[in-house]
């Protein structure tokens, strides 16, 4: 009988410590993934000082995984969203960034996290993964009447009526980030911006019923 009861307590210790690991696994899984949003200036010096009085920044998140990335209020009607990585290639912006336009979508299985407080799309981030310096980047837009604009070779800008986007980097096949409408396609404005080995990604879209204007988001950086 003894036997047979320390046999029942060492099972139920046993399970216990097997429990507390596979805790610990988790939350430690769930911290590497979780984005912590807080009030910052992060990035704010990215764009030209002339316009600076019509840009507020808001939340910055930060995770483990990846760079910090920025929203900012523009003009109070528009959102402005800026992700930088580390990248490895010299060429030209225009060489380093492959543009399809076709429908994409994310990647199942995969942790995403969102940012908060946008009207009109859902703008949505791969955390689970730590992005290696990215050497080329696809990217797939899904809307109407795309318009290029590039300014010399660091700067490359897309204004569309977006209906969703994907960014890939290095050919993987799961997207880093993933833009889409939450009603209706809307104008939108998405800028590549290269600073020495730096590569900023950076998309304005409205957050209220206001039309982001064609290169709204250029001159921010050219004027």
């Amino acid at each position: 009988m003894k036997i047979k009861k320390r046999y029942f307590l060492g099972l139920v210790v046993l399970t216990f410590l097997i429990y507390c690991v596979f805790t610990l696994i988790k939350m430690h899984s769930i911290t590497n993934v979780l984005i912590l949003p807080k009030k910052t200036s992060t990035y704010a010096d990215i764009f030209s000082k002339s316009k600076s009085d019509l840009i507020k920044s808001d939340l910055t998140y930060f995770s483990k995984n990846r760079l910090p990335v920025a929203t900012f209020n523009y003009d109070k009607n528009f959102k402005i969203i800026v992700c930088k990585f580390n990248i490895s290639n010299k060429s030209n912006i225009e060489d380093f960034i492959n543009l399809t336009e076709q429908p994409s979508h994310r990647a199942y299985g995969m942790v995403y996290n969102s940012i908060l407080f946008l009207k009109h799309f859902n703008f949505e981030l791969n955390t689970e993964t730590k992005p290696k310096k990215c050497n080329h980047i696809n990217l797939s837009l899904f809307g109407n009447l795309i318009n290029k604009t590039r300014i010399n070779g660091d700067i490359l800008d897309y204004y569309l009526t977006l209906d969703h986007l994907s960014i890939k980097l290095n050919g993987e096949k799961d997207p880093e980030i993933f833009v889409s409408k939450k009603q209706r396609a809307m104008p939108t404005e998405i800028l590549f911006s290269r600073k020495y080995n730096d590569l900023f990604i950076i998309l304005m879209i409205p957050n209220t019923n206001d039309d982001v204007k064609p290169n709204s988001l250029l001159n921010l950086f050219t004027h």
